[in-house]
């Protein structure tokens, strides 16, 4: 009981902190009353157990009753991501593990122009990820994950928190208050050239983000025929599917023919720890 409060206290802390950033963070062209207005609008969508918040100006539709406050983070995620990646020379993101579409969603609001290619094999999160998606123009989604192999496998998510999906039981119920298991059955792909065209997908990306729970050697397996700019990884340390940033680097370098090159490395906070990377092709 004791540690639950715990956690409920660290989330409002960590929530409170999100709210003072967001209002007050100006590195991207986001006028100070539609910061500060999203507030009310976050905690009536919260109370009200809402699924539909209206976030930078559009309707953004999920699952998870706490997503509004949640999608505060993106912003800045999103301008720390910018300082080494430079999103308005670039043209296309490869995003592999959507979910609802929550960074999709941000990116293509501050930079329109970006062709942006989704994937998110849960059926639920896709059908979310496909509504958010249509507000704008560019933007394909794909009812399907990456492997190493194209196969059909089995996928656990627990009710209302399809970000932590996973092919990992445990890994979709880890720091939950909540843990009830729910299993699916997905489809996840290898992108060879034959898929690659028969789902008229480029070969070249900008900028590559994989955020799949524990499955990233095999999404990185999957990418042998794509070639890209920057990534920016989530890399499982301690939890189902872990790895190292070394094993990571040498299985991009055995795919690629190249080493890729580390600008900018940050742990997260929780129990199951996670490395949070952006790589740099050359």
């Amino acid at each position: 009981m004791q540690g639950r409060v715990a956690q409920i206290l660290s989330r409002l802390v960590t929530n409170f902190a999100l709210d003072y950033r967001f209002a007050t963070f100006g590195a991207l062209p986001l006028p100070a009353r539609a910061r500060w207005g999203y507030l009310p609008q976050k905690y009536l969508a919260i109370l009200g157990n809402r699924r539909s918040v209206t976030f930078l100006g559009r309707p953004f539709q999920y699952d998870n009753r706490l997503m509004p406050a949640l999608l505060e983070g993106y912003p800045t995620e999103l301008a720390d991501m910018d300082r080494y990646v430079d999103f308005r020379t670039a043209t296309r993101v490869l995003d592999v593990g959507a979910n609802v579409g929550q960074f999709g969603f941000v990116l293509k609001t501050f930079f329109p122009h970006l062709e942006i290619f989704s994937f998110e094999p849960n059926p639920d999160a896709h059908a979310l990820l496909v509504d958010n998606a249509a507000q704008f123009t560019g933007w394909r989604c794909f009812p399907f994950g990456l492997a190493r192999t194209t196969q059909s496998r089995a996928f656990f998510v627990v009710e209302g928190k399809s970000a932590q999906g996973s092919v990992y039981a445990e890994n979709a119920a880890v720091n939950l208050l909540q843990s009830e298991v729910t299993q699916l059955q997905v489809q996840l792909e290898y992108l060879s050239d034959a898929a690659l065209a028969a789902h008229h997908l480029p070969h070249d990306y900008d900028f590559v983000k994989i955020d799949v729970e524990g499955f990233e050697t095999d999404v990185l397996a999957s990418l042998d025929r794509i070639r890209w700019r920057f990534m920016y990884l989530e890399v499982s340390l301690a939890r189902q599917g872990q790895t190292t940033l070394e094993n990571v680097v040498k299985l991009i370098e055995q795919t690629s023919g190249q080493r890729p090159r580390l600008v900018h490395q940050q742990h997260s906070g929780d129990a199951a720890e996670v490395l949070h990377v952006i790589l740099a092709s050359h």
